[in-house]
């Protein structure tokens, strides 16, 4: 079914006849055409593949590698004439038409078509292989060259751009004959496409860091390469995307504008990071944050504010992979994504609490068993948290929850004075359940303690500032009764082995209250209260325990204790000639 037309001179076509009988295989191709789309005689052949093709696209979202489609969708005819060629006939006929002196007619050149083809579409061929072997044609197949490998290497990528090997793409310049420098330019167009295709998303896939290393090394390019393919995509995105667009979107984090921008800046910053010197990429990162008109602080923010909610998604799974997680697993996903150490902390800090409180109210009553404590010992591990630090946060989780033990405790004492024993039993247990250490529950006591007393104190201050002395009275007697009930929660929690005796606990109120912000006036004015009610009945009901209490809460120093002593029971002896 093959034709050939072979026209004009003669020199010609023994070389193109020789060079066929070279490469047998490519005759077989007796459904092919390689006439230019605009001269056959049909138009309608594979309309129908690329309309199936665009409808499968439109149930995927854009991705880099749709660049190569669109190269080969935007090649001329021309283009495609050679390209189509199987590659040592291509590669033939632009090597032997280029040095060509002869000027050929308006029919010279090769053209292989079915036969059913009409001979007018086979002239319309012959007469543009005779432009392009012209004088001036020679000059415009440099260009055709180009466009030609522009879509052999598009076609070549566009299966599996991942397995194609540099020496592949290499062959290509070779077999169209490219010069370096314009093949150079060629293969960071191409890079360049596939990040603009990219950016068509502007949601981030962590993927797609590794699809553009992967074209990298395929292209071959190097760091200088890959800053140029970035830098001219920074240009293109700022002339679609920021110098037409408000300011109002670009400073929306949700914009479409503003999440393109930032994807790009993104995109360069980490792949320029993996191959190009410190100083090769702050080079590179400067131009681009001067394009855009960002500061240094601005640019980094973008970039750690898309990557960021990346590693916390890879952190809500770490629950689930526990077991087979390790620190080193974290310590890559955050070099992938370009997050710093000291930039995950909260993330950390977040991923841990989170996980301890689920550990512990998973429970009912809410506890920590050993083997929550083993997980938690394994996630600070992975989490590369410190001791120190996941004992604080654990203790978060574990202290208001053996508050709310303590509160029942003091409640049930409260109703029943009678039942101190078992209540501080059941405090002891839940402070097992708890997995709470001595030295933990001592804190927490310690706290609890202070609060006993200091809560009533202030509320007696205040009343004593508004001379309500029957409420400052009141408040200071639960002083008293708060400072003894402390003492025996405390001796009974040391004999149950809930505390030690030297704990901080255990000695909470020696020496009396943090008294700073107090006037000496006032607590004057309180013990003076405390001690003229103590006696108000007499030397009978005078409670010499409580007002000693009262006087070593109130750091009452002993002097100060008689001169109010003498001004309280004074007026009282002469009132009372009978208690004298």
């Amino acid at each position: 079914e093959v034709v050939w037309v072979l026209l004009s001179d003669a020199a010609m076509k023994a070389a193109t006849f020789a060079l066929l009988a070279a490469v047998p295989a490519a005759l077989a191709l007796s459904r092919t055409t390689f006439i230019p789309r605009h001269a056959r005689g049909f138009s309608n052949v594979l309309a129908a593949p690329r309309h199936a093709e665009a409808s499968v696209c439109m149930l995927v979202g854009p991705s880099g590698k749709d660049c190569f489609a669109e190269i080969k969708k935007d090649a001329k005819g021309a283009t495609k004439v050679f390209t189509t060629i199987p590659p040592p006939v291509a590669g033939g006929l632009l090597n032997t038409m280029i040095p060509g002196a002869a000027v050929v007619g308006g029919a010279a050149g090769l053209v292989l078509a079915p036969a059913a083809v009409p001979a007018a579409a086979i002239a319309g061929v012959g007469g543009y292989v005779a432009s392009i072997a012209s004088a001036a044609g020679r000059r415009k197949l440099v260009i055709k060259r180009e466009e030609a490998a522009m879509f052999a290497l598009a076609n070549l990528l566009e299966a599996d751009y991942t397995s194609v090997a540099p020496s592949q793409v290499q062959d290509v310049q070779k077999m169209y004959g490219v010069p370096d420098e314009q093949f150079e330019e060629m293969v960071i167009d191409i890079y360049k496409k596939f990040i603009l295709a990219m950016l068509k998303d502007p949601e981030f896939k962590t993927s797609e860091l590794k699809e553009l290393e992967a074209l990298k090394d395929t292209l071959g390019l190097t760091a200088e390469q890959l800053s140029d393919a970035f830098y001219e995509t920074v240009e293109s995105v700022f002339r679609t995307s920021v110098m037409w667009t408000s300011t109002k979107d670009l400073e929306d984090p949700d914009s479409i504008e503003r999440m393109t921008v930032d994807k790009c800046i993104y995109l360069a910053s980490r792949v320029l990071t993996k191959v190009d010197t410190e100083e090769g990429h702050e080079y590179t990162m400067s131009r681009c944050r001067k394009l855009l008109s960002l500061d240094q602080r601005e640019f980094e923010d973008r970039c750690l504010n898309l990557a960021q909610p990346l590693y916390a998604k890879a952190l809500s799974v770490v629950s689930e992979r526990l077991e087979t997680l390790t620190a080193d697993s974290l310590v890559k996903a955050r070099g992938s994504l370009g997050i710093a150490d000291n930039e995950v902390i909260e993330l950390h800090t977040k991923t841990f609490t989170d996980e301890a409180k689920r550990v512990v109210m998973a429970t009912t009553p809410p506890s920590l068993d050993a083997a929550g404590v083993a997980r938690l010992a394994k996630l600070r591990e992975v989490l590369a948290i410190s001791e120190e630090d996941s004992r604080f946060m654990t203790n978060e989780i574990v202290v208001p929850v053996y508050c709310d033990a303590i509160d029942e405790v003091l409640e049930t004492i409260d109703d029943d004075p009678d039942s101190f024993d078992g209540a501080i039993s059941s405090l002891v247990a839940r402070q097992q359940e708890l997995s709470m250490s001595s030295e933990a529950a001592g804190s927490v006591i310690l706290s609890l303690v202070q609060d006993m007393v200091n809560e009533p104190f202030e509320e007696a201050i205040r009343f004593v500032r508004l001379d309500n002395s029957k409420g400052a009275v009141a408040r200071l007697k639960d002083m008293v009764y708060s400072k003894e009930t402390a003492e025996i929660l405390l001796d009974k929690l040391v004999a149950a082995g809930a505390l030690t005796e030297d704990s901080p606990a255990c000695h909470a109120l020696e020496g009396g209250l943090d008294l700073e912000a107090v006037k000496e006036a006032d607590l004057t004015s309180a013990y003076r209260l405390f001690l003229a009610d103590s006696l108000n009945e007499g030397a009978d009901d005078y409670d010499q325990d409580s007002v000693a209490i009262m006087g070593e809460l109130l750091s009452m120093t002993p002097e100060k204790t008689v001169s109010v002593y003498n001004e309280v029971c004074g007026p009282m002896l002469r009132a009372r000639p009978h208690l004298r």
